[in-house]
């Protein structure tokens, strides 16, 4: 429990997030299934995307990321770090072009 602490600090520093949020979020993956790593990679992940859309919290961030990867779970290679960033660059091209057409 102690490692993840640790883990979990340094990857809030470099995500820019909180411990609290990456705990947070990587519990919320665990409840579901995934590993410690992969749901610890997810959450960092996780932390990546709400720092640049509009999610105003680390809950609502995981709830989208855990029902983005269900809805194309088909689609995704398998590795959870890059399939998440995956969905990153995704969500960013859509609010690229949204604001391509709006503006």
């Amino acid at each position: 429990y102690s490692n993840f602490l640790n883990t979990a600090s340094k990857t809030a520093t470099e995500v820019g997030s909180t411990i609290r949020d990456i705990v947070s979020s990587t519990a919320d993956y665990a409840r579901l299934g995934y590993s410690m790593n992969d749901a610890a990679d997810l959450a960092a992940n996780t932390a990546k995307l709400m720092n640049v859309s509009e999610f105003e919290n680390i809950s609502d961030a995981t709830d989208s990321m855990i029902s983005i990867m269900q809805a194309f779970r088909s689609q995704m290679s398998g590795d959870i770090g890059k399939d998440s960033m995956q969905v990153i660059d995704m969500l960013n091209e859509v609010g690229r072009i949204i604001a391509q057409i709006i503006w």
